[in-house]
């Protein structure tokens, strides 16, 4: 066992600080979890390996993360509710040793040791992708300096405790995690929803003082009409993955200024491990549509797109990925990156913050005129929908959900008076729900599906 790992060394028998709540067991300490992390290590393999692990939130799997990273193996984490067949494609692409089951056990797949990079040490999917997926590779080095990025603009220290809201495998659950463990924090276990009353009974039993969500969560306890007041120990709210309407982020940050408390809107990606930009409380209240600054350590710049005028926005950092992976020979591939095009288009105001508009993809040309998917659906919720925009060139899609007092057969004419276009270019769906993945983004693989089973159009 490797306890000298950079993201561990709070992980040793003679610390007795706690460090993660079992609902079974009660709280458990750093040196417990370093005396379990070592017993477990026994039944590892001696040589390197790629491990495959469905990353259930619970203790059991929690060891097999930490045996991985303090051992020097390269783990591969998956949301765990994908099916059998999924994980087996998986496992089969890369040639994974072992994998590690529903119970916490670890299986031996009786396969080849592949040739892995000395600086690999995580896999991620990509975004929302199954079967045969892309994967991105992170270096321990890329884990390190991205959880204590997190921890220095988010001023973490030991006192601070946070609640597994958020899966383990997605990008953004993991550095709460990985940024809590490097500065010696406690962690709260809890596999459900956040919506579900028994989480908030955790937050308060525990004294939880930071909560992270997406914006589907901010949304939802919106509509609840959270009362913040109701849990005092409850110091920081840490919002990502993807773009929350500023009203409601304004509205966030505006409570926490008269509470005392912080709110923080964050922006990042898994190829940059997990965060790439951070802004505080105050400057959200007055700037809402900002993702801010680069966090410590990284660096933004704008690069200029002939074709459009706009600028893409680019960074670069100790937290940008190795590289992709698709099959077993790119686990052996040096870092190939040496900065990050995000793939979305942005612009900086006259104090070094960042704005969003747009994503490189994510465009129509609607007799030709060019229409950003991403500034539809944010006009939707200015207008009180929650909804979704795809389509094809000609064809765009707009999908949303059924709100009280809000009239779906008059969005079409409403939006081609907006955009300026034909009405019949324009066509509007109502479903009961979104689909949405297990982070809470919006699947629109799946919304295609559910608009269009016959797939005969295809929707980016």
């Amino acid at each position: 066992m490797n306890p000298s790992h950079p993201l561990l060394t709070h992980l040793h028998t003679a610390n007795q600080a706690t460090a993660w709540c079992d609902p079974q067991e009660g709280w458990l300490s750093y040196g417990e979890l370093a005396r379990r992390v070592a017993q477990l290590s026994t039944t590892y393999p001696s040589a390197r390996s790629l491990i495959y692990l469905p990353f259930f939130t619970r203790t059991s799997h929690l060891l097999h993360y930490l045996v991985a990273l303090c051992q020097g193996h390269v783990v591969m984490l998956a949301d765990p509710a994908l099916s059998w067949p999924q994980h087996e494609a998986s496992c089969k692409q890369f040639g994974a040793n072992y994998r590690v089951d529903e119970a916490g056990e670890l299986i031996s797949l009786n396969a080849a040791v592949p040739i892995l990079h000395p600086e690999l040490a995580v896999m991620l999917p990509t975004s929302g992708s199954t079967g045969r997926a892309k994967w991105v590779r992170l270096s321990d080095r890329n884990i390190v300096a991205n959880a204590s990025a997190i921890a220095e603009y988010l001023t973490l220290t030991e006192s601070e405790r946070a609640i597994t809201s958020l899966p383990l495998f997605y990008s953004y659950g993991l550095s709460v995690l990985n940024s809590h463990l490097r500065v010696g924090a406690s962690l709260v276990q809890y596999e459900g929803s956040v919506l579900e009353r028994t989480f908030w009974q955790q937050v308060a039993l525990h004294d939880v003082t930071s909560f992270a969500g997406v914006p589907f969560t901010y949304q939802m306890l919106a509509r609840l009409r959270f009362d913040w007041t109701r849990y005092p120990a409850l110091r920081t709210l840490t919002q990502a993955g993807g773009r929350l309407d500023p009203a409601l982020a304004r509205q966030f940050a505006e409570q926490a200024l008269q509470l005392g408390r912080r709110f923080f809107v964050m922006y990042g990606q898994t190829e940059a491990t997990a965060r790439m930009a951070w802004l505080a409380t105050d400057e959200v209240a007055a700037h809402p549509d900002s993702i801010g600054r680069a966090i410590p350590g990284g660096q933004f710049s704008l690069r200029m797109l002939e074709s459009s005028g706009e600028s893409e926005l680019i960074y670069r950092g100790d937290n940008v990925m190795m590289g992709y992976a698709t099959c077993t020979g790119d686990l052996a591939q040096e870092a190939q990156l040496g900065e990050l095009a995000t793939g979305d288009l942005a612009y900086r105001d006259e104090a070094g913050r960042y704005y969003l508009c747009g994503r490189l993809n994510r465009f129509l040309k609607l007799f030709g005129k060019r229409v950003s998917l991403t500034e539809v659906e944010n006009q939707l919720h200015l207008w009180g929908w929650l909804g979704a925009g795809t389509g094809h060139d000609d064809n765009l899609l707009v999908v949303i959900e059924p709100q009280e007092q809000q009239r779906p057969d008059e969005l079409q004419q409403q939006l081609a008076s907006w955009l300026m276009v034909a009405p019949r270019a324009i066509r509007v769906i109502t479903v009961d729900q979104l689909p949405r993945t297990a982070n809470h983004k919006l699947d629109y693989t799946a919304l295609a599906a559910l608009v269009e089973p016959t797939g005969s159009e295809k929707y980016p």
